[in-house]
């Protein structure tokens, strides 16, 4: 044996290579690529779905601005402001807003009714209020509400048998109608047909004694202006002067 040799015993001095077993499939590879590509694809979708709801909340706002813009420029809207108006005793504001909604709507009769019961309350001599009512009732002829108001102009006016027709008219399309009742009473009261203003007067739910005690106000009322007229015509009159006497000396 050579002394430089040294003896082998069959034991080898590398390291052992682990072994891998080919034949089983690779567990968390496999899961991790699987997940990643779950992520992603959830990603994709949660992308797509915000767009898709930015873009719907964008036009449900688009679509309630404008809806809100039509129901602010609607003539009802118009229509119905100036009703509030016109309980309110804002009769200017109120003619205002139903031209406006007359604008809008031309054929709107009525936007002309309401406007000329409010021309006729201001009680100033502006405005023609027979206009608007002629105009309702040309577009609704079964108008029963623009009748009962140009019969109110009417009477007002002193202009008695045009009233009484236009209230019977009234009361002709709609027999439930207390206030065409109540004033077609006062009419034929101002005529001298008191049965039948009384009658007139039970049916819109009236007491007659109110009735008679109306027609002794407007008696009243009628005799003081005479008188109050009388005495002015009496002041206005030239006073004679009585002639000078002569002094004899």
């Amino acid at each position: 044996m050579s002394a430089l040799t040294r003896p082998s015993f069959g034991l080898s001095l590398e390291r052992p290579k682990p072994m891998m077993d080919r034949s089983a499939p690779n567990h968390d590879r496999r899961t991790w690529s699987r997940c990643s590509r779950l992520v992603r694809a959830s990603l994709r979708r949660t992308g797509v779905g915000l767009v898709l709801l930015f873009v719907s909340l964008a036009s449900g706002f688009a679509a309630a601005d404008g809806s809100n813009a039509d129901e602010t420029e609607h003539p009802k809207t118009f229509l119905d402001r100036g009703d509030r108006h016109v309980a309110a005793r804002e009769f200017d504001q109120a003619i205002a807003e139903y031209t406006r909604a007359i604008t809008l709507k031309p054929d709107f009769a009525e936007a002309y009714n309401n406007r000329a019961y409010a021309i006729y309350s201001k009680y100033d001599g502006t405005g023609d209020p027979l206009s608007d009512l002629n105009r309702a009732i040309e577009l609704r002829p079964d108008y029963p509400h623009a009748l009962n108001t140009r019969g109110c102009v009417y009477l007002s006016g002193g202009d008695l048998d045009r009233a009484l027709a236009d209230f019977s008219r009234a009361i002709e399309l709609q027999p439930d109608y207390p206030r065409a009742y109540r004033n077609r009473a006062n009419a034929y009261a101002r005529t001298g047909q008191t049965a039948l203003a009384i009658a007139d007067w039970e049916r819109a739910g009236g007491n007659p004694k109110q009735l008679i005690l109306y027609g002794f106000a407007i008696l009243a009322f009628v005799i003081l202006l005479i008188v109050v007229t009388g005495a002015f015509l009496m002041r206005s009159l030239p006073r004679r002067t009585k002639p000078e006497r002569s002094v004899i000396n």
